[in-house]
């Protein structure tokens, strides 16, 4: 009887960690939070050597397609292809501008997102040789989407 038991409670035993959703569930391998830092610090680089250069291609190729995304500069809120024409709008006045990090961070939410931050002084002359010096705050949301990075929120604040 005893033998009979330790059998049913064996089988019991089994059964409850085969139903556990904790052993069935799908553990995601982490990636070193560090290699992370480095890939999204890298790519934003990249957007603001773009960006000093009056140019859009960067971020275009990083942007999000999701129509629901939105993205903040100031007060005024954009989907992506009205943040896109706006930024081409805004160097079409510009003759040059000097971008400048003042302080950057990287927050990594997991392997398939990040956010990075930065205080960055904008030096821009626009083309009637007038020179502004603003210093704004960038947030930048990044999400693995089809395995590729792509910026699915970004705010750009500044004192007025």
């Amino acid at each position: 009887m005893m033998r009979y038991y330790s059998i049913f409670a064996l089988v019991l035993l089994l059964l409850f960690c085969a139903c556990n959703p904790k052993t069935a569930e799908k553990t995601e391998t982490p990636v070193d939070p560090s290699a992370l830092i480095t890939e999204i610090d890298t790519i934003m680089k990249e957007l603001l050597t773009d960006a000093e250069n009056l140019k859009t291609g960067v971020l275009e190729k990083y942007l999000s397609n999701d129509p629901t995304d939105m993205y903040y500069l100031g007060s005024n809120v954009y989907t992506g292809m009205d943040l896109i024409s706006a930024l081409k709008q805004e160097y079409a006045s510009i003759a040059n501008q000097k971008l400048e990090i003042l302080q950057q961070k990287t927050y990594i939410l997991g392997n398939e997102a990040a956010v990075w931050i930065a205080n960055i002084r904008g030096i821009a002359t626009n083309k009637d040789k007038k020179t502004i010096e603003t210093i704004y705050t960038e947030t930048w949301l990044w999400q693995k989407v089809n395995n590729e990075w792509k910026i699915t929120h970004c705010n750009k604040s500044w004192q007025m």
